[in-house]
C-alpha cells in the first residue's frame, strides 16, 4: 500500500526494500525495478506534464511574433520550429507556432520572463531552474528512447531529480 513516491524516497537511501503482506515478506523491490515500464511511464508522464505547463505559459506570455523574435537568436531552433509549423499547416492540422516548440525552446522562453521566474523563485536562481529543466529534459530523452535511466548519474540523483520535478510541476500548475 506504500505509494511509489514513498518507495522512491526509501530507495534513495537503500538499494532494496521488502514487500510485506500480512506481516510476511512476500517480495522485494530494488532500484533495478525502477527501470521497468510502469515506473518509466510514470516518470515520463511527470516530465510531460511539466512540458505541457511550459507550453501553456508560453502561450500566455508570448505572441507568435515574440516567440519568433526570441528564437531568432538561435536561428536553427527558429528554422526547425517554422519548418515543422509549415508542414503541420499543410496537413491542415489546427496548430499554432507554440505547438511546434521543443522542450528546450519552451524552457528558454520561460526563463526569459522575470514574472515567471518570480513565481518559481522557490528554486532560487535562474541558473538553478535552467539546470533542473535541462536535467529533466535529459531524463525524458532517456525514457523516450528506452535508455538506462541511471546512465551517467546515480539512483539517488535520479530520485532527487524526480522529487524536484514534481515540486516544479506543482508550482507550474499554480502559475497563471
Amino acid at each position: 500500500s506504500t505509494s511509489l513516491v514513498d518507495i522512491l524516497n526509501i530507495l534513495k537511501y537503500k538499494s532494496s526494500v521488502f514487500v510485506l503482506h500480512s506481516n510476511r515478506v512476500s517480495g522485494i523491490v530494488t532500484r533495478g525495478d525502477l527501470q521497468k515500464t510502469p515506473v518509466r511511464m510514470w516518470l515520463f508522464g511527470i516530465i510531460t506534464l511539466v512540458e505541457m505547463n511550459m507550453l501553456r505559459l508560453t502561450r500566455h506570455y508570448y505572441s507568435e511574433e515574440s516567440i519568433i523574435v526570441c528564437l531568432e537568436k538561435t536561428s536553427l531552433r527558429l528554422e526547425g520550429c517554422l519548418d515543422l509549423f509549415c508542414k503541420r499547416l499543410e496537413r491542415n492540422e489546427a496548430v499554432d507556432l507554440a505547438d511546434c516548440l521543443q522542450f528546450c525552446d519552451k524552457r528558454d522562453l520561460i526563463l526569459k520572463k522575470p514574472e515567471l521566474l518570480k513565481s518559481l523563485s522557490v528554486f532560487g536562481l535562474k541558473k538553478y531552474l535552467e539546470t533542473l529543466l535541462k536535467r529533466a529534459e535529459k531524463l525524458r530523452d532517456k525514457l523516450a528512447h528506452g535508455q538506462d535511466i541511471v546512465l551517467g548519474t546515480t539512483w539517488p540523483e535520479v530520485i532527487e531529480l524526480t522529487e524536484k520535478v514534481e515540486k516544479l510541476l506543482e508550482l507550474l500548475e499554480k502559475v497563471e
